[in-house]
């Protein structure tokens, strides 16, 4: 786990192959929600690519959505359908995004696929979404199975401990913006 988090190249490479996933699934990043897209339905594409959008600052990210892509229809037909295989491949790879702390893209690929599931056109069972939702919503600490992992215990504290840090950093970089600006006023008065 501190090989990950230390290692940018190990979450890029992460980030790359759950794009392939997303792909295969008949989904793609974008900047844009299906429902702006759907508003625009402009001509350039609203597409990240792959990997791209993990090289923004943090106090300024980029929206981050997963929408249909275009041939969603022919790859859908591979998985959304009552139960499959994949289904099963689907709640690791949510929970595996959580364990690893890409939340945003766990949170985006939930919500791709509750959209998909309330889609009255395609029929995935409640019992798949079940545990798709358990996969994002459960404590990472308890298993699939409800044995707990001792190891995820600790690492869930320290995600929270990870959590507050960035938050107070956001918070004092956007003091320090506040105050330039106060000075900077004062100055031209």
């Amino acid at each position: 786990m501190q090989a990950f988090r230390s290692r940018s190249e190990l979450r890029q490479n992460l980030r790359r192959s759950f794009e392939r996933m997303l792909s295969f699934y008949g989904f793609m990043v974008s900047n844009e929600s299906e429902a702006e897209s759907k508003q625009g339905e402009s001509s350039e594409s609203a597409s990240f690519p792959p990997g791209a959008h993990t090289n923004i600052s943090a106090s300024k990210p980029l929206p981050y959505h997963i929408v249909r892509t275009p041939d969603y229809r022919k790859k859908f037909s591979n998985w959304a359908i009552r139960f499959d295989h994949n289904h099963l491949r689907i709640t690791r790879i949510l929970r595996c995004l959580r364990v690893l702390g890409l939340q945003t893209e766990c949170t985006a690929f939930f919500d791709a696929l509750e959209r998909t599931f309330e889609d009255p056109r395609i029929s995935i069972s409640e019992r798949s979404m079940g545990y798709w939702r358990l996969a994002v919503t459960r404590p990472l600490y308890l298993a699939p199975d409800d044995s707990k992992c001792k190891w995820l215990v600790d690492w869930e504290k320290e995600q929270e401990n990870l959590r507050q840090a960035d938050e107070e950093k956001l918070e004092n970089e956007r003091d320090e913006v506040q105050k330039k600006k106060s000075v900077k006023v004062i100055v031209e008065d």
